[in-house]
């Protein structure tokens, strides 16, 4: 009639109780972590959500962490190799966290908006004359944006865009 259930096992019980109660800690912790980061995504790039990709802003890991008041370290763990679902699709939470280009007025932008131009002027060319990475740049400098032309060249590589000589196409 009492509790005859041994010693050793209540211990056993007793700690893996407490080992499950601090998983479940560290993993509400995570979420508790993720949300707050993401929070400040929103918030930072506002005008990407309601507006698309040409809009997005330079924001670094380091800009985050000041936010949520965390370190760096915990920011890039919490973001890496996570997703999360906008009205433009489903992106890496890093695609968010990029640096920027300064624009001739001083205002920036996100790197990843300079490449997306690019890709996009890219896009348009005529086939049978494609543009050279000098006349990308000339493009990009009417629109005030400030990038040297060894930048267009590197960013178009980033892109696995072929340099214009190879985008010949006859039509």
């Amino acid at each position: 009639r009492g509790n005859n259930t041994p010693k050793e096992t209540k211990v056993y019980v007793r700690e893996k109780l407490e080992q499950a109660r601090w998983l479940l800690n560290a993993i509400n912790q995570r979420r508790n972590t993720m949300i707050r980061v993401m929070h400040a995504i929103v918030t930072e790039q506002m005008e990407w959500f309601e507006r698309g990709v040409e809009h997005l802003r330079p924001l670094t890991m380091e800009d985050i962490a000041t936010i949520v008041e965390m370190n760096v370290a915990t920011i890039s763990r919490v973001s890496s190799d996570k997703y999360v679902q906008t009205p433009h699709g489903v992106f890496e939470i890093k695609y968010f966290v990029n640096s920027g280009v300064k624009m001739q007025d001083g205002e920036e932008v996100a790197k990843r908006s300079v490449k997306q131009l690019i890709e996009e002027i890219i896009a348009k060319e005529d086939a049978a004359k494609p543009l050279s990475d000098q006349e990308i740049f000339q493009m990009l400098t009417e629109k005030d944006i400030k990038i040297a032309r060894r930048t267009v060249t590197k960013y178009r590589e980033e892109l696995k865009i072929l340099p214009a000589r190879f985008r010949r196409r006859a039509t």
